[in-house]
């Protein structure tokens, strides 16, 4: 199985927090683009949940002693994890999925939650295959997002 290096940001930032002048607005602007990577989170879960295999299928930073690809490539192999937050700052997030499929479902699902429920937060999502040398790939992954950025 082919995995996935994803990274995720959100377009228009200060459009979306300047959107009013009001101070409080501004704030709670702001907290939600914060707090979009949680929600991406919990959106995915929901979206593995419903796959009929117990236990968690994602993995954040924080839940993280250390990493060894070998213990992911064995998670996934058996559908016990599908996305594993790699690096999270700058106000992006990467992730390395199980698949292209997985990949897909869970930006249907954020994307979704976030049009329906934050109206203005459009978030941005490139990928590039994972080949298991980390400097080329996030290297690829880096041009995808510039060119995604620059249409």
């Amino acid at each position: 199985m082919t995995y996935v290096l994803a990274q995720y940001t959100i377009r228009s930032k200060q459009e979306y927090i300047f959107r009013s002048n009001r101070v409080t607005e501004i704030i709670g602007a702001s907290d939600n683009i914060t707090r979009s990577w949680d929600i991406l989170f919990e959106q995915a879960e929901k979206l593995f949940e419903q796959s009929g295999v117990p236990g968690k299928k994602t993995l954040r930073l924080a839940d993280q002693k250390e990493f060894h690809i070998s213990e992911i490539a064995e998670a996934f192999r058996t559908n016990t994890l599908h996305m594993v937050e790699l690096f999270r700052g700058g106000g992006n997030e990467t992730i390395l999925f199980d698949s292209h499929d997985s990949f897909i479902k869970v930006n249907k699902a954020f994307s979704y939650y976030l049009l329906k429920k934050y109206p203005g937060l459009i978030p941005m999502a490139v990928c590039s295959e994972y080949t298991g040398d980390y400097q080329h790939d996030y290297t690829c992954l880096m041009q995808e997002a510039d060119r995604e950025k620059n249409e």
